[in-house]
């Protein structure tokens, strides 16, 4: 609890009704998407699944706006135990909409899990898209049956300027998002009435791949959108560990690429951009297996781009002096995975599309 988040994601929780009471006093309501064949089943202990809490004063979520699938196979249709958790969620504060996912993709190294992840990334994807299109399409039939004016589902906002700030965050093996804090808007009007249409996405998870894997470019690529919170500058904050090393100053401005410069030329320069280190290697797992030892990024939080949502920072992630020479899970840090956290805000004014301080396609 110590980041204070709206809205809470976790993976392999299986005593969600035990957090769950725990949560309520503090004034949170979650859901939970129980595993399908869960191994926990076998030592006679509640299956694991993945969870979204998310503070109900802030947040309201109205019937139906839960679901949760498993994958499936492409070729077979068998039902595979990965899925996701979908939430949808009305922000009490700004009167917008956000639809929060969370998801645990396969687990292991190699190529043919790698395509499991591939093709359940895809599934994911194609059905929150699914998704947002029934949102768009019923906002569209209300606002139709309302003479064309305003936004269904979209609270108006008065009070001049301003934007709304969010915080994300979880502990344990968990991912969050989510926004925090206080702000107003404007009644929209033309392409600002349009935008009122439109409801951000937020995917988080244990994806058990790597940065710049074909699963991390399926939500990079996606029409969707999506940024990652990896390209986020981290902010100094402490965390479970104690944690208070001094980040370095930010990276100079890349260089204007040459006139005329575009094709492979292009994409090699902009991959070599991406590959240059500007902050110290970062790992959301490490742990000592009987294959050996295993240290890199291994979750994620993607999000809409385009100015509805924006992040304004996120914790950076325990170092291994923090951590402890044993690997996760440590004394300083009981889950084999450190939480991710972001801050963001609504943009309830600006028109103009967010721009990343950074695109580093090879982070995810």
């Amino acid at each position: 609890m110590e980041a204070n988040a709206d809205i809470i994601c976790l993976q392999e929780l299986n005593h969600f009704e035990d957090l769950s009471q725990v949560l309520k006093e503090l004034g949170y309501e979650g859901a939970f998407r129980e595993k399908h064949a869960s191994p926990a089943l076998k030592y006679e202990y509640p299956p694991d699944g993945m969870a979204v809490f998310y503070r109900s004063g802030r947040f309201t979520c109205s019937a139906g706006a839960v679901e949760g699938r498993s994958f499936q196979d492409d070729c077979t249709g068998r039902e595979q135990s990965q899925g996701y958790l979908q939430i949808l969620l009305h922000d009490l504060l700004v009167g917008r909409d956000l639809l929060v996912v969370t998801t645990h993709l396969k687990a292991k190294d190699g190529a043919e899990c790698e395509d499991m992840r591939y093709q359940q990334a895809k599934q994911l994807l194609r059905n929150v898209s699914g998704t947002l299109e029934r949102l768009e399409k019923t906002s569209q039939e209300a606002a139709a049956a309302a003479g064309g004016n305003g936004s269904a589902g979209s609270a108006a906002h008065g009070g001049g300027n301003g934007s709304s700030s969010s915080k994300a965050g979880g502990n344990g093996s968990s991912n969050g998002a989510g926004p925090n804090g206080s702000g107003s808007g404007h009644a929209a009007g033309g392409a600002a009435a349009e935008r009122e249409h439109l409801v951000p996405v937020v995917v988080t998870g244990d994806f058990n791949t790597l940065p710049g894997s074909k699963t991390c470019r399926a939500f990079r690529e996606h029409p969707l959108g999506l940024m990652s919170l990896w390209e986020q500058r981290p902010i100094d904050a402490t965390l479970s560990s104690g944690s208070d090393m001094d980040m370095p100053p930010p990276p100079p401005p890349p260089a204007p690429a040459a006139a005329g410069s575009s094709g492979a030329g292009g994409a090699a320069a902009a991959a070599a951009e991406a590959a240059a280190p500007t902050l110290p290697s970062e790992f959301s797992t490490w742990k000592f297996r009987v294959k050996g030892e295993s240290k890199r990024i291994s979750d994620y939080i993607y999000f809409s781009g385009g100015g509805l949502l924006r992040p304004l920072q996120r914790w950076r992630m325990l170092t291994e002096a923090e951590i402890g020479p044993t690997a996760l899970p440590s004394p300083a840090y009981a889950s084999d995975h450190v939480s991710l956290c972001c801050e963001f805000e609504w943009d309830v004014d600006a028109d103009l599309e967010w721009a990343p301080r950074s695109r580093e396609p090879d982070w995810g």
